[in-house]
Protein backbone atom coordinates (compact mmCIF):
# COMPACT_ATOMS: atom_id res chain seq x y z
CA UNK A 1 0.00 0.00 0.00
CA UNK A 2 1.49 3.36 -1.03
CA UNK A 3 1.39 6.54 1.04
CA UNK A 4 -1.65 8.01 -0.77
CA UNK A 5 -3.63 4.81 -0.27
CA UNK A 6 -2.61 4.67 3.38
CA UNK A 7 -3.72 8.27 3.89
CA UNK A 8 -7.07 7.54 2.25
CA UNK A 9 -7.55 4.43 4.41
CA UNK A 10 -6.68 6.43 7.52
CA UNK A 11 -9.40 8.96 6.66
CA UNK A 12 -11.90 6.13 6.12
CA UNK A 13 -11.02 4.68 9.52
CA UNK A 14 -11.24 8.11 11.15
CA UNK A 15 -14.74 8.55 9.72
CA UNK A 16 -15.76 5.08 10.95
CA UNK A 17 -14.40 5.79 14.43
CA UNK A 18 -16.29 9.10 14.54
CA UNK A 19 -19.46 7.28 13.46
CA UNK A 20 -18.88 4.85 16.33
CA UNK A 21 -18.32 7.70 18.80
CA UNK A 22 -21.56 9.34 17.70
CA UNK A 23 -23.39 6.11 18.53
CA UNK A 24 -22.09 5.69 22.06
CA UNK A 25 -18.79 4.11 21.06
CA UNK A 26 -20.20 0.87 19.61
CA UNK A 27 -19.92 -0.77 16.18
CA UNK A 28 -23.71 -1.04 15.80
CA UNK A 29 -23.92 1.56 13.02
CA UNK A 30 -20.73 0.46 11.26
CA UNK A 31 -21.07 -1.36 7.99
CA UNK A 32 -19.15 -4.52 7.17
CA UNK A 33 -16.85 -2.41 5.00
CA UNK A 34 -16.20 0.00 7.90
CA UNK A 35 -15.07 -2.83 10.19
CA UNK A 36 -13.00 -4.26 7.34
CA UNK A 37 -11.27 -0.91 6.84
CA UNK A 38 -10.44 -0.61 10.54
CA UNK A 39 -8.83 -4.04 10.55
CA UNK A 40 -7.13 -3.40 7.21
CA UNK A 41 -5.49 -0.32 8.72
CA UNK A 42 -4.13 -2.48 11.55
CA UNK A 43 -3.03 -5.19 9.10
CA UNK A 44 0.74 -4.54 9.49
CA UNK A 45 0.53 -5.24 13.24
CA UNK A 46 -1.75 -8.22 12.71
CA UNK A 47 0.52 -9.70 10.01
CA UNK A 48 3.66 -9.18 12.09
CA UNK A 49 2.18 -11.13 14.97
CA UNK A 50 0.88 -14.08 12.95
CA UNK A 51 2.69 -17.42 12.60
CA UNK A 52 3.64 -18.37 9.03
CA UNK A 53 0.74 -20.75 8.54
CA UNK A 54 -1.93 -18.08 9.10
CA UNK A 55 -2.43 -15.15 6.72
CA UNK A 56 -3.54 -11.69 7.82
CA UNK A 57 -6.20 -11.46 5.11
CA UNK A 58 -7.76 -14.69 6.40
CA UNK A 59 -7.86 -13.41 9.98
CA UNK A 60 -9.39 -10.10 8.89
CA UNK A 61 -12.05 -11.86 6.80
CA UNK A 62 -12.93 -14.20 9.67
CA UNK A 63 -13.09 -11.33 12.17
CA UNK A 64 -15.30 -9.19 9.91
CA UNK A 65 -17.64 -12.14 9.40
CA UNK A 66 -17.75 -12.81 13.15
CA UNK A 67 -18.77 -9.21 13.86
CA UNK A 68 -21.21 -9.11 10.96
CA UNK A 69 -23.01 -12.24 12.12
CA UNK A 70 -22.98 -11.53 15.86
CA UNK A 71 -25.19 -8.57 16.88
CA UNK A 72 -23.89 -8.65 20.46
CA UNK A 73 -20.32 -8.12 19.25
CA UNK A 74 -21.38 -5.16 17.07
CA UNK A 75 -22.71 -3.50 20.21
CA UNK A 76 -19.15 -3.41 21.59
CA UNK A 77 -16.39 -0.85 21.07
CA UNK A 78 -14.23 -1.14 17.94
CA UNK A 79 -11.09 -0.64 20.04
CA UNK A 80 -11.74 -3.74 22.17
CA UNK A 81 -12.70 -5.72 19.04
CA UNK A 82 -9.45 -4.83 17.28
CA UNK A 83 -7.48 -5.62 20.45
CA UNK A 84 -9.08 -9.07 20.63
CA UNK A 85 -8.31 -9.71 16.95
CA UNK A 86 -4.68 -8.70 17.45
CA UNK A 87 -4.27 -10.90 20.52
CA UNK A 88 -5.83 -13.85 18.69
CA UNK A 89 -3.33 -13.23 15.89
CA UNK A 90 -0.37 -13.22 18.26
CA UNK A 91 -1.42 -16.60 19.61
CA UNK A 92 -2.12 -18.02 16.14
CA UNK A 93 -5.83 -18.46 16.86
CA UNK A 94 -8.57 -18.01 14.28
CA UNK A 95 -11.52 -15.91 15.53
CA UNK A 96 -14.11 -18.60 14.88
CA UNK A 97 -16.01 -19.70 17.99
CA UNK A 98 -16.75 -23.16 16.58
CA UNK A 99 -13.04 -24.01 16.59
CA UNK A 100 -12.87 -23.58 20.36
CA UNK A 101 -9.49 -21.81 20.28
CA UNK A 102 -10.68 -18.42 21.50
CA UNK A 103 -13.87 -16.47 22.12
CA UNK A 104 -14.85 -12.81 21.83
CA UNK A 105 -17.20 -12.28 24.76
CA UNK A 106 -19.33 -9.09 24.96
CA UNK A 107 -19.13 -7.50 28.40
CA UNK A 108 -20.55 -4.29 29.85
CA UNK A 109 -17.93 -1.95 31.29
CA UNK A 110 -19.63 -0.57 34.38
CA UNK A 111 -17.17 2.33 34.61
CA UNK A 112 -18.31 3.92 31.35
CA UNK A 113 -21.51 2.07 30.47
CA UNK A 114 -20.04 0.78 27.20
CA UNK A 115 -19.89 -2.80 26.00
CA UNK A 116 -16.45 -4.19 25.28
CA UNK A 117 -14.97 -7.47 24.10
CA UNK A 118 -13.31 -9.77 26.59
CA UNK A 119 -10.74 -11.97 24.88
CA UNK A 120 -11.07 -15.50 26.23
CA UNK A 121 -8.95 -18.51 25.37
CA UNK A 122 -10.71 -21.81 24.88
CA UNK A 123 -9.61 -25.18 26.21
CA UNK A 124 -8.50 -26.22 22.71
CA UNK A 125 -6.52 -23.00 22.44
CA UNK A 126 -4.43 -23.87 25.48
CA UNK A 127 -3.79 -27.38 24.16
CA UNK A 128 -2.73 -25.93 20.81
CA UNK A 129 -0.23 -23.58 22.47
CA UNK A 130 1.20 -26.42 24.53
CA UNK A 131 1.75 -28.61 21.47
CA UNK A 132 3.57 -25.80 19.66
CA UNK A 133 5.91 -25.04 22.56
CA UNK A 134 8.23 -28.01 22.00
CA UNK A 135 8.80 -28.27 25.76
CA UNK A 136 5.69 -30.25 26.64
CA UNK A 137 5.14 -33.85 25.64
CA UNK A 138 1.49 -33.75 26.63
CA UNK A 139 -0.89 -31.43 28.44
CA UNK A 140 -4.42 -32.40 29.36
CA UNK A 141 -7.13 -31.73 31.89
CA UNK A 142 -10.00 -33.73 33.33
CA UNK A 143 -12.93 -33.23 35.66
CA UNK A 144 -13.70 -35.48 38.62
CA UNK A 145 -17.32 -36.36 39.32
CA UNK A 146 -19.15 -37.72 42.33
CA UNK A 147 -18.64 -41.49 42.48
CA UNK A 148 -15.18 -41.39 40.85
CA UNK A 149 -12.22 -42.89 42.71
CA UNK A 150 -9.90 -39.93 43.08
CA UNK A 151 -6.83 -39.33 45.20
CA UNK A 152 -3.69 -37.24 45.00
CA UNK A 153 -0.61 -36.52 47.09
CA UNK A 154 1.78 -33.59 47.09
CA UNK A 155 5.24 -33.32 48.61
CA UNK A 156 8.34 -35.20 47.48
CA UNK A 157 6.45 -38.14 46.00
CA UNK A 158 3.66 -36.50 44.07
CA UNK A 159 0.99 -38.73 42.61
CA UNK A 160 -2.52 -38.51 41.20
CA UNK A 161 -4.98 -41.36 40.74
CA UNK A 162 -8.34 -40.98 39.01
CA UNK A 163 -10.67 -43.83 38.13
CA UNK A 164 -13.93 -42.51 36.59
CA UNK A 165 -17.15 -44.23 37.57
CA UNK A 166 -18.67 -43.65 34.15
CA UNK A 167 -21.43 -41.38 35.49
CA UNK A 168 -20.99 -38.50 33.08
CA UNK A 169 -23.98 -36.60 34.48
CA UNK A 170 -22.78 -36.68 38.11
CA UNK A 171 -21.79 -33.44 39.82
CA UNK A 172 -18.24 -32.19 39.27
CA UNK A 173 -16.14 -32.18 42.46
CA UNK A 174 -12.68 -31.34 41.12
CA UNK A 175 -10.77 -30.46 37.98
CA UNK A 176 -7.10 -31.09 37.35
CA UNK A 177 -4.46 -30.44 34.71
CA UNK A 178 -1.40 -32.60 34.03
CA UNK A 179 1.70 -31.64 32.08
CA UNK A 180 4.34 -34.15 30.97
CA UNK A 181 7.63 -32.62 29.85
CA UNK A 182 9.92 -33.78 27.08
CA UNK A 183 12.67 -34.39 29.66
CA UNK A 184 10.51 -36.91 31.52
CA UNK A 185 9.31 -34.67 34.32
CA UNK A 186 5.71 -33.85 35.10
CA UNK A 187 3.51 -31.54 37.09
CA UNK A 188 -0.17 -31.33 37.96
CA UNK A 189 -2.65 -28.89 39.44
CA UNK A 190 -5.84 -29.89 41.26
CA UNK A 191 -8.75 -27.53 41.90
CA UNK A 192 -11.69 -28.27 44.17
CA UNK A 193 -15.22 -27.33 43.13
CA UNK A 194 -15.13 -24.34 45.46
CA UNK A 195 -11.86 -23.17 43.90
CA UNK A 196 -13.31 -23.53 40.41
CA UNK A 197 -16.32 -21.49 41.47
CA UNK A 198 -14.05 -18.87 43.01
CA UNK A 199 -12.22 -18.37 39.72
CA UNK A 200 -15.50 -18.34 37.77
CA UNK A 201 -16.97 -15.64 40.00
CA UNK A 202 -14.02 -13.34 39.43
CA UNK A 203 -15.81 -12.30 36.27
CA UNK A 204 -18.58 -9.76 37.00
CA UNK A 205 -20.79 -11.60 34.52
CA UNK A 206 -20.46 -14.79 36.60
CA UNK A 207 -21.08 -13.54 40.14
CA UNK A 208 -24.26 -15.60 40.55
CA UNK A 209 -25.27 -18.73 38.66
CA UNK A 210 -23.23 -19.91 35.67
CA UNK A 211 -24.06 -18.25 32.34
CA UNK A 212 -22.70 -18.37 28.81
CA UNK A 213 -20.03 -21.01 28.30
CA UNK A 214 -20.00 -21.77 32.02
CA UNK A 215 -23.65 -22.80 31.71
CA UNK A 216 -23.42 -24.75 28.44
CA UNK A 217 -19.93 -26.27 28.89
CA UNK A 218 -19.09 -26.17 32.58
CA UNK A 219 -16.78 -29.18 32.29
CA UNK A 220 -14.69 -27.60 29.52
CA UNK A 221 -14.48 -24.30 31.38
CA UNK A 222 -13.40 -26.13 34.53
CA UNK A 223 -10.69 -27.94 32.55
CA UNK A 224 -9.55 -24.66 31.02
CA UNK A 225 -9.36 -23.10 34.46
CA UNK A 226 -7.13 -25.92 35.68
CA UNK A 227 -4.79 -25.44 32.70
CA UNK A 228 -4.75 -21.70 33.26
CA UNK A 229 -3.74 -22.23 36.88
CA UNK A 230 -0.91 -24.62 36.02
CA UNK A 231 0.51 -22.35 33.29
CA UNK A 232 2.70 -20.20 35.62
CA UNK A 233 4.42 -23.36 36.89
CA UNK A 234 5.40 -24.68 33.46
CA UNK A 235 8.98 -24.21 32.16
CA UNK A 236 9.84 -20.53 31.79
CA UNK A 237 10.74 -21.09 28.13
CA UNK A 238 7.04 -21.59 27.35
CA UNK A 239 6.50 -17.84 27.19
CA UNK A 240 3.61 -17.81 24.75
CA UNK A 241 1.51 -20.21 26.83
CA UNK A 242 2.21 -18.23 30.00
CA UNK A 243 1.50 -14.86 28.39
CA UNK A 244 -1.73 -16.29 27.00
CA UNK A 245 -2.83 -17.28 30.49
CA UNK A 246 -2.01 -13.77 31.71
CA UNK A 247 -4.30 -12.10 29.15
CA UNK A 248 -7.12 -14.65 29.21
CA UNK A 249 -10.33 -12.83 30.09
CA UNK A 250 -8.92 -9.33 29.57
CA UNK A 251 -10.25 -6.42 27.56
CA UNK A 252 -7.37 -5.56 25.23
CA UNK A 253 -7.16 -2.44 23.07
CA UNK A 254 -4.77 -1.42 20.27
CA UNK A 255 -2.89 0.98 22.55
CA UNK A 256 -1.98 -1.96 24.80
CA UNK A 257 0.33 -3.20 22.03
CA UNK A 258 3.78 -1.80 21.33
CA UNK A 259 3.57 0.84 18.64
CA UNK A 260 6.50 -0.51 16.59
CA UNK A 261 4.39 -2.83 14.40
CA UNK A 262 5.92 -5.82 16.16
CA UNK A 263 2.51 -7.04 17.27
CA UNK A 264 3.84 -7.56 20.80
CA UNK A 265 1.59 -6.84 23.76
CA UNK A 266 2.94 -4.51 26.40
CA UNK A 267 3.18 -5.89 29.92
CA UNK A 268 -0.14 -5.36 31.65
CA UNK A 269 0.06 -5.77 35.40
CA UNK A 270 -2.92 -7.05 37.40
CA UNK A 271 -4.42 -8.47 34.20
CA UNK A 272 -6.67 -10.78 36.21
CA UNK A 273 -8.35 -7.72 37.68
CA UNK A 274 -9.00 -6.57 34.11
CA UNK A 275 -12.06 -8.81 34.20
CA UNK A 276 -13.48 -6.30 36.68
CA UNK A 277 -13.31 -3.27 34.44
CA UNK A 278 -13.24 -0.47 37.01
CA UNK A 279 -9.81 1.08 36.54
CA UNK A 280 -7.53 1.26 33.48
CA UNK A 281 -4.59 -1.07 33.20
CA UNK A 282 -1.11 0.36 33.59
CA UNK A 283 -0.66 0.06 29.84
CA UNK A 284 -3.65 2.33 29.31
CA UNK A 285 -2.73 4.77 32.09
CA UNK A 286 0.95 5.14 31.23
CA UNK A 287 2.03 7.83 28.74
CA UNK A 288 2.25 6.39 25.24
CA UNK A 289 5.59 6.44 23.46
CA UNK A 290 5.34 7.87 19.99
CA UNK A 291 6.82 5.75 17.16
CA UNK A 292 9.70 7.18 15.17
CA UNK A 293 8.59 6.96 11.51
CA UNK A 294 11.01 7.20 8.63
CA UNK A 295 8.42 9.24 6.70
CA UNK A 296 6.02 11.96 7.86
CA UNK A 297 3.64 10.24 10.24
CA UNK A 298 -0.01 9.68 9.46
CA UNK A 299 -2.03 9.95 12.65
CA UNK A 300 -3.41 6.56 13.64
CA UNK A 301 -7.18 7.01 13.93
CA UNK A 302 -7.37 4.04 16.30
CA UNK A 303 -5.47 6.04 18.94
CA UNK A 304 -7.24 9.36 18.47
CA UNK A 305 -10.14 10.34 20.68
CA UNK A 306 -13.15 10.88 18.38
CA UNK A 307 -15.43 13.73 19.30
CA UNK A 308 -18.56 12.39 20.94
CA UNK A 309 -21.99 13.38 19.81
CA UNK A 310 -23.30 16.35 21.75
Amino acid sequence: MNKAQNTELAETVKTAMQKSANNGGSMATLRRSDIGSILEYMKPQIAQALPDYVKADQIIQMAVTLADRTPAIKECSPESFVGAVMQASILGFRPVAALGECYFVPYKNNSNGKKEIQFQIGYKGYLSLARKSGEIKSLYAEVVREGDAFDYELGLERKLVHKPSGKTDAEITHAYAVAHYQNGGFNFMVLSRSEIEGYRKRSPAQTTSPSGAWKSDYDLMAKKTAIRRIAPYLPVSIERLQSAAATDGAVIKPQDFLQDQSGELQEINNIEEAEVIDTPSEAEAAPKQEPQPTEPEIANPMFEAPKGKK
